[in-house]
């Protein structure tokens, strides 16, 4: 992955969050975050 395609990236991850925040109230941020705490729990678990 080079610098460019980082970048594009980045800046589509970014403006997800935007768009997320702006018309969703962070719905999907919120869900997105507790699966994320799932699956660390779970994989501490089996570690």
């Amino acid at each position: 992955m080079n610098n460019t395609v980082a970048m594009i990236l980045g800046l589509c991850l970014v403006a997800l969050v935007v768009i997320d925040i702006q018309f969703n109230e962070a719905e999907y941020l919120i869900l997105w975050g507790r699966e994320l705490l799932r699956l660390i729990d779970w994989i501490a678990f089996w570690r």
